[in-house]
Formats: C-alpha cells, sequence, structure tokens
C-alpha cells in the first residue's frame, strides 16, 4: 500500500504586491491555521515519510512547517519547480515517479491544480475547491508508485483549519440564514 498526501499551501500574503507570485510568503493567519492542525495532523495513523513541494515561497514554508510536526529532517523535504502550476496530470507522473522505497509522500502546491489533483485521484471526487491549509490523504492499493491509476485513491483523512476553528460568541451563523 502507498499513502498520498496532497496539501494546498497555507494562507499567503498580497501585502507587497511588487513580489513577484513565487516569492509571496504566509500570512500570520497562515501560520497559526496549521498549527490549529497540528495535534490533529499527528494524530492520524498516517505520517508522510518524505514532503515534495513547489519552490514558491508559500508553499515551501508550508512543506516545512509540515515537515516539522512529524519529526522529518531537512533531508525529507524536496523544493521543485515542477510542481509550481502542475497540471493534475503532471502531479500525477510525478508521483508515479518516485522512489519505491517511500511508502507515503506529500504533495505540497496550489490551486486549483490541487482541488483537480484530489478529485483525479480519488474514488469519489471531492468536488470541492480545497481551502487553504487543507490536507487530503489517500491510500492507494499498489506496490509501485508507478502501478499508481486514476480514481483509485481511497479518502483516509480530509482536513482543513475551518472544521477546528471555535465559532465566536454572538457571531453571526450564517447556516442559520439570519
Amino acid at each position: 500500500m502507498k499513502i498520498v498526501f496532497l496539501v494546498r499551501h497555507a494562507k499567503s500574503s498580497w501585502k507587497d504586491s511588487s513580489l513577484p507570485d513565487r516569492d509571496r510568503p504566509l500570512k500570520k493567519r497562515g501560520a497559526r491555521d496549521l498549527e490549529l492542525l497540528r495535534p490533529v495532523l499527528t494524530a492520524h495513523e498516517h505520517k508522510p515519510e518524505h514532503v515534495f513541494s513547489s519552490d514558491a515561497r508559500r508553499a515551501a514554508e508550508t512543506a516545512a512547517t509540515l515537515a516539522a510536526f512529524y519529526g522529518l529532517k531537512k533531508s525529507h523535504v524536496a523544493f521543485t519547480p515542477e510542481l509550481y502550476a502542475a497540471s493534475p496530470g503532471e502531479i500525477l507522473d510525478f508521483i508515479r515517479n518516485r522512489d519505491d522505497g517511500l511508502r507515503s509522500i506529500m504533495i505540497v502546491g496550489h490551486n486549483p491544480e490541487m482541488s483537480e489533483a484530489v478529485d483525479l485521484l480519488g474514488e469519489e471526487p471531492l468536488e470541492v475547491l480545497l481551502p487553504t491549509s487543507a490536507i487530503v490523504c489517500s491510500s492507494f492499493f499498489i506496490d509501485s508508485w508507478e502501478e499508481l491509476r486514476e480514481n483509485t485513491g481511497h479518502l483516509e483523512f480530509f482536513e482543513y483549519p475551518r472544521k477546528y476553528k471555535q465559532e465566536v460568541p454572538g457571531s453571526t451563523n450564517t447556516s442559520t440564514g439570519s
């Protein structure tokens, strides 16, 4: 069995409009959102052995934070330009070319490609645009990454910060239509 974590990077900053897109950092909220997920993620049975990330700053910062949650060494985190703006098919090909010695990998990238990749790989599409800091973990009953096929991933979990944020007392509850 192989495990794939697909991650949309945490909330990024648009504060400095002069920065090229690849150089945009995380917002403080993005770092807080990741920290909110730490106990949730580390409580799950599945853990990544290696993290592969887009080389965009916001994705790289997300990847480094998540790797630290799992106690991964820097040598188990790779930043690659080919994951920046990679199509879902390119993400699938990237995964297929991983070392079979790895049982579980995490891919950190961008939307809409990450949302589309989740739907491409899953048995049942989530059919949602992944929110920032979203992590989808799927298992595949294969022995080699080369065997990875579309629509064969069994959803293990789908985590994102909003699931764990406390509603502020006195705030408007939009779900009641008020």
